[in-house]
């Protein structure tokens, strides 16, 4: 939204309530920089909810995005914990994305999915995309492990 919270574009989430006339229970804006944004949401077994999508950064010269998952608490929309998701590259440029997360139905761990420009492509010559896999403890929100497939046809794997 670019209405509420920072005032750019950020994640916007809000609490409805069943009956039609009510506002909403809360509201919530996430992020600091213009451009983070949400691409999925959803409700975890625990009741609360996940946002995921990309988190902005800037350092010198450079910008680029991470892949992002925040859990926020369903009944008053508090951050219960957020990562920030990055492959491992020297390019400071880079911009990646999660796009969905599948809580499993054994371990309650959460699958998210996503999207990355290849390690291996030199910047300006970024003509595909890497998917990105990761598994994440439901309850701290820490990285259990993930994985690269790179658009090469290889794999590349990190704890």
């Amino acid at each position: 939204t670019e209405s509420f919270g920072e005032g750019g574009k950020e994640m916007w989430a809000l609490q409805l309530v069943t009956t039609m006339s009510a506002p909403p229970a809360w509201q919530a804006a996430y992020g600091e920089y213009p451009g983070d944004e949400v691409a999925y949401g959803s409700t975890l077994c625990d009741g609360d909810n996940v946002l995921a999508g990309k988190e902005s950064f800037s350092s010198d010269q450079d910008f680029g995005t991470n892949m992002w998952v925040l859990k926020i608490d369903s009944s008053d929309g508090e951050i219960l914990w957020e990562t920030s998701i990055h492959s491992d590259t020297d390019d400071d440029d880079i911009e990646e994305v999660a796009y969905d997360v599948m809580q499993h139905s054994t371990s309650g761990d959460l699958l998210v999915a996503g999207w990355g420009y290849p390690d291996t492509t030199a910047a300006g010559d970024r003509d595909s995309y890497d998917m990105i896999l990761v598994e994440l403890d439901p309850d701290y929100g820490t990285l259990n492990w993930s994985k690269f497939y790179d658009s090469y046809q290889t794999s590349q794997y990190t704890e």
